[in-house]
């Protein structure tokens, strides 16, 4: 397979077009100073947290250093319900069921 490199088919129009906007290209790109890289400098980001996401945010954190179970709690109720001396109100159950309680 031969390879024909763009500018020696000068008979194909679209293929002349080609090269003169390429090399219009390379022209107006060798034109434009470079600038060094190191000299630049870029505009820095910045980012600004509100008093309302950083208390969100230890909000948060406070959560999910929180068990899920109350191993204290659970153990507790096991053993007065073991003993005999658990009770819950049917009102108070009731109540909470139907989420009408009391306290706020």
């Amino acid at each position: 397979m031969d390879i024909e490199r763009l500018s020696q088919r000068p008979n194909d129009p679209a293929i002349g077009e080609q090269v003169a906007a390429r090399r219009a290209e390379r022209s107006s790109s060798d034109a434009q100073p470079k600038l060094d890289p190191s000299s630049a400098r870029l505009p820095a980001d910045t980012v600004e947290i509100s008093s309302r996401s950083r208390d969100l945010a230890r909000a948060r954190q406070a959560v999910e250093s929180t068990p899920d179970v109350r191993a204290d709690k659970v153990a507790e109720i096991k053993k007065r319900i073991e003993d005999g001396t658990y009770s819950v109100s049917p009102e108070l159950l009731a109540q909470k069921l139907l989420g009408e309680s009391d306290e706020a």
